[in-house]
Parts: structure tokens; C-alpha cells; sequence
């Protein structure tokens, strides 16, 4: 059976919904996953990080780094989970 993945979410604390209005559509609609868009002008992914860690294969991820990143912000993101870049 075919799984229904949703490939550009956005979840936050602040601008966007929670991941648990997220997750509460997406359970309701049988959505399978979502990948995490940052949002422009964010940095800090450490939300999109909380989120892969608290449902573990059901979700992915792409960051945002500051544009003069000398490399160091990605490989700390990736270390922790997010696999895309944007």
C-alpha cells in the first residue's frame, strides 16, 4: 500500500501551528508523514529537531543556516537529525 507523505509542512511555535495541530489533521486526513520546511528568516531549527525526535521515522526535515554558514551550522543540524537544506 501506497503511503501519503505531505512534503512541505511548516510547524512552529510562533508563526505556524504545533506539530500537534499538525499531527491532529494529518491523522484525521491519513497523511502517513511530513517533511519540515524552516520558514524564511529562522535559523534555529531546534523545533524542527524536537519534532523528529519525539516521533522518530514518521516525520523529515529541511533547515535553514545563515547564509555566511561556514558549513559548521549544517553539519550541526544534520548531526541531529535534519537531512534537507533550503
Amino acid at each position: 500500500m501506497a503511503h501519503i507523505i505531505d512534503t512541505h509542512c511548516h510547524v512552529g511555535l510562533h508563526k505556524y501551528e504545533p506539530l500537534e495541530t499538525l499531527l491532529y489533521h494529518m491523522n484525521r486526513a491519513g497523511v502517513d508523514g511530513a517533511v519540515f520546511i524552516q520558514y524564511m528568516g529562522n535559523s534555529d531549527n531546534s523545533y524542527l529537531v524536537d519534532c523528529l525526535r519525539r516521533h522518530p521515522g514518521r516525520f523529515a526535515a529541511a533547515m535553514i543556516v545563515p547564509p555566511n554558514d561556514d558549513g559548521a551550522a549544517i553539519r550541526t543540524w544534520a548531526a541531529q537529525g535534519i537531512g534537507g537544506l533550503r
